[in-house]
């Protein structure tokens, strides 16, 4: 009588989800029950006349206590990944009500009133900077003449190069900075606010800034707002 015999090998994509595989198997693979019911239907029909050879069931059984060990750590891993993010989510609500600045290249309109962005110079510099809407359109472009080396705010009114007041919403801006003999000047943009909220998105912790979502590691300086 011809068996079909089982092979670790056949476990494919254990270790991208060893849970989901223990309860789901796609075809061409053998999870976790499916293996040991093939393993007792081999004992069940094996000749007794040519029993099954002791080293190839010794074999079998040590890739079932893999397999085993495979899902065991796949849960362990699963609950230490649920516990992580438990703690971030806890550590991320503190922010809340905190001003922060960090890394990015966005300030908010609101009211009519931009939001304060910064940028830091390696060197002193002739600067200007352009404003973009959310679709990429450029808006203004202002001309702040020569910088110190260090942090210079960007003194944009909320106004368009018209004059006219732009809409409420988030707004891009891109430094260009030229030492005295033409050279270009790096720069590092940042943007400040107020932290009002956390979310949880593809397993990270993102903090809102408004509607705008940073990452905790983008995070260069908290502060208490100053109250009135």
């Amino acid at each position: 009588m011809t068996v079909q015999t089982a092979s670790l090998d056949q476990l494919g994509g254990l270790s991208s989800s060893a849970t989901s595989s223990q309860k789901t198997a796609s075809k061409g693979e053998l999870g976790r029950d499916q293996f040991l019911k093939l393993l007792i239907t081999q004992l069940k029909n094996q000749d007794p006349l040519n029993p099954m050879e002791s080293v190839e069931f010794t074999s079998q059984l040590a890739q079932f206590s893999s397999l085993e060990q495979l899902f065991s750590v796949g849960d362990n891993l699963d609950a230490i990944k649920t516990s992580l993010q438990l703690q971030e989510g806890d550590q991320m609500v503190q922010y809340i009500g905190k001003k922060v600045v960090s890394k990015g290249d966005t300030m908010t309109v609101q009211g009519g009133v931009a939001g304060p962005a910064t940028f830091s110079l390696d060197d002193d510099a002739e600067v200007w900077v352009s404003i973009y809407a959310a679709d990429g359109m450029p808006v203004r472009k202002l001309s702040m003449g020569w910088q110190k080396k260090g942090d210079c705010q960007v003194p944009w009114d909320g106004r368009d190069e018209s004059g006219k007041a732009v809409t409420d919403g988030d707004y891009s801006f891109q430094v260009q900075a030229q030492s005295a003999k033409g050279a270009s000047v790096s720069s590092q943009t940042y943007v400040t606010g107020e932290v009002t909220g956390v979310r949880h998105e593809n397993g990270k912790s993102l903090l809102l800034i408004g509607k705008r979502q940073i990452l905790p590691d983008s995070i260069i300086e908290i502060s208490q707002p100053a109250t009135l």
